[in-house]
């Protein structure tokens, strides 16, 4: 619900601005807090078996998912304004991420010989795992379009690395490898009146996956939606 209000606002700002005026070329920096909401989760499905040496063996399965709570971060974007049109942008994000596992456990006694099922117990499974910093740093094209006295219209793809922080979990570091993103922007700039300092908004999909560096790894997909609200100031 807080994304669509978020998505709203935006559209909403943007349809009330009209009229036509040149653009400026020239540098804007861009300060925002940013609403970070991951889209993707990991899915955990193991079982293991162990023979009990009684004519038994006793089956246990985890079936859980993990996900990356929503998080409010901070952005610095700078962008060089090649004309009416273009503009390069250069943006460092950064965000704390809660991640939480929720799923069920199950344990289950059979019987070698005939197969049959002794006894099962299941368990939900609510386990907080703690918190990893996200650390984005993308670089990207910005297609100016719509451009007037009350709103500067802007959208582009982008790419960029995202590194990450550990999770101590239980006193055991989990460290995660830095991994490739890429995505598309779409945001305004609302000038105030002197021209120079703006409101500025922007909605970005991001896809992005945090993989741990066990031998083993596991893949968290984050593939976040990002809504950024701050100030610009042009220069």
């Amino acid at each position: 619900m807080r994304i669509g209000k978020s998505l709203l606002l935006l559209a909403a700002l943007s349809l009330a601005a009209s009229g036509a005026a040149q653009a400026r070329e020239g540098y804007i920096v861009r300060f925002a807090g940013a609403s970070i909401h991951p889209t993707g989760d990991l899915r955990i499905d193991e079982s293991a078996a162990v023979a009990l040496g009684d004519g038994t063996t006793l089956e246990q399965t985890t079936r859980a998912t993990v996900e990356a709570d929503s998080a409010f971060g901070f952005c610095i974007d700078f962008e060089r304004r090649y004309n009416d049109l273009f503009g390069l942008g250069l943006t460092i994000m950064w965000a704390d991420h809660d991640l939480d596992a929720t799923g069920s456990e199950t344990a289950r006694i059979t019987d070698d010989a005939t197969n049959a099922v002794l006894s099962e117990t299941t368990e939900s499974l609510t386990l907080p795992l703690g918190g990893v910093d996200m650390m984005p740093l993308l670089v990207g094209g910005n297609f100016h379009f719509g451009a007037s006295e009350k709103v500067d219209l802007y959208a582009g793809p982008f790419v960029g690395l995202v590194t990450f922080g550990d999770l101590m979990f239980e006193d055991q570091r989990i460290g995660f490898r830095d991994d490739f993103a890429w995505g598309a922007t779409l945001g305004m700039d609302v000038p105030f009146r002197n021209g120079k300092a703006a409101f500025s908004a922007s909605a970005r999909y991001m896809f992005a996956d945090a993989e741990s560096d066990e031998v083993e790894p596991q893949t968290l997909e984050l593939d976040p939606l990002v809504v950024m609200f701050g100030l610009g100031y042009r220069f």
